[in-house]
This record gives C-alpha cells, sequence and structure tokens, in this order.
C-alpha cells in the first residue's frame, strides 16, 4: 500500500502520520534504500512519532487502525 494511501485513510480516522523518512522531503529516500528496501516497499514507508504523552491505548488504537486499513485497502486497490 502506497506510503499516501495509508496516509489518507489513516487521517480519515483522525490518526496523523507522515510518508517516508524524516530526511527524504518528498524524494526517494536514501535511508530506507540503504536499508536494503525495494522502491516498492519504501515508498509504502509511514513514519509515527511518539512523545511521552501518547498512552497505550493511542498505540492500539494505531495498530488496530493499521491492521484495518490494509485488510480494506489490500481489497481495493
Amino acid at each position: 500500500i502506497r506510503s499516501e494511501t495509508m496516509l489518507h485513510y489513516l487521517a480519515l480516522n483522525k490518526i496523523y502520520v507522515s510518508s517516508g523518512s524524516a530526511c527524504s522531503k518528498g524524494k526517494k529516500s536514501y535511508v530506507l534504500t540503504s536499508m536494503g528496501l525495494s522502491d516498492i516497499l519504501a515508498d509504502s514507508a509511514i513514519r509515527v512519532s511518539f512523545s511521552k504523552y501518547n498512552t497505550k491505548d493511542q498505540t492500539e488504537i494505531l495498530a488496530k487502525a493499521l491492521c484495518n486499513a490494509q485488510n480494506t485497502l489490500v481489497h481495493t486497490i
């Protein structure tokens, strides 16, 4: 699933993440490719930021939303 597609799906659920790596600025991420990820996998990367104020419940909501997104988007794309 392309990162932009996942980003928009999660935003509909009021979950806001970023696409790619922090250093990519809209370009192909050299960090992700240097880790050995294919272009397809690198294009599906999302970046999630946490702080000390995040709760366990919030991480569980994110995990469930990612599972729901995968189940929904894989069958509709």
